[in-house]
């Protein structure tokens, strides 16, 4: 066996890589995917003793420094799109709930493709469920076809754009991305699940200077008397900097004389009233 070092300052490998566009099947990739040539960081000053002789494209340079540790550039990752099965650019831009397990979904698959593939580059802009709707609203009306009925066909699903073009919620993402990339996703929903409430609680931990938060949980019993609880919890944000009183008595409320309180009216697919026979009531005495 032969070992070649081949030397490089950093301007000329940047050139070497332009040169060589790695990105694209050619040769000098075929070596890199094999192992057989390897880019290294340099960590370690001590000069090379072994080495009998090396090549340098710059006559100046010194000799290659001996290597205490291999760190592989991402750029040359054998995981990278090296067929380029995606083809042309691909830029996805999707927005959903914060705390919606889908556009946790969403969001790990488009770092996954990021990583793994040069052709895909996506943004992800996560909201509270009402500012949700009207982004749809804003984003879908100009759109034509089916971006128009999102709100209808996804109801609080995410909504996700490909290069400007509506292509739907998750699933049409997910059946595009397994056509385009090759990509499956075999990740347990649960730990979604885990991401989403992650998400709402570095949202909630951002906010608590400007906002408070309070939540409901409910439940309903059913006919032979057994309570079952209602999944997710209801979180109602507060906006205490710009009603400070209002804010204060929702959250003191909901500490003390909401807890209990029955469901009185129930519109389907539209809302729930609760609260009846408190009255006009409030922390500070009556309204204000």
């Amino acid at each position: 066996r032969a070992l070649c070092v081949v030397y490089f300052d950093s301007n000329s490998l940047a050139d070497v890589k332009i040169a060589h566009n790695l990105t694209k099947p050619t040769p000098f990739r075929s070596l890199i995917d094999e192992s057989i040539v390897k880019e290294v960081d340099v960590v370690d000053e001590t000069p090379f003793n072994d080495v009998i002789g090396y090549t340098s494209s710059n006559n100046n340079a010194m000799p290659p420094t001996k290597l205490s540790r291999f760190d592989w550039m991402p750029e040359v990752s054998v995981a990278f799109d090296d067929s380029n099965k995606g083809g042309q650019q691909n830029m996805v831009e999707m927005w959903g709930r914060i705390n919606g397990e889908h556009i946790a979904k969403l969001e790990a698959a488009c770092e996954y493709l990021a990583k793994h593939q040069h052709t895909f580059s996506y943004t992800v802009n996560h909201s509270i469920e009402a500012d949700l709707e009207l982004t749809v609203i804003e984003k879908c009306t100009p759109l034509p076809g089916k971006a128009k009925d999102h709100l209808r066909m996804h109801a609080g699903g995410p909504l996700v754009l490909l290069n400007g073009v509506y292509l739907g919620s998750i699933r049409e993402f997910e059946s595009w991305a397994n056509k385009t990339y090759g990509y499956v996703d075999k990740t347990m929903d649960a730990l979604y699940s885990k991401r989403a409430r992650t998400n709402l609680a570095n949202y909630m931990a951002k906010s608590e200077d400007t906002k408070d938060f309070v939540y409901y949980d409910m439940a309903y019993t059913t006919a032979d008397g057994t309570e079952v609880a209602l999944k997710p919890r209801i979180v109602v944000e507060l906006y205490k900097k710009l009603l400070p009183k209002a804010a204060f008595n929702m959250v003191t409320m909901c500490e003390d004389k909401l807890a209990g309180t029955a469901v009185h009216r129930v519109v389907s697919k539209g809302w729930v009233q609760m609260g009846a026979g408190l009255g006009d009531i409030s922390i500070y005495g009556g309204t204000f």
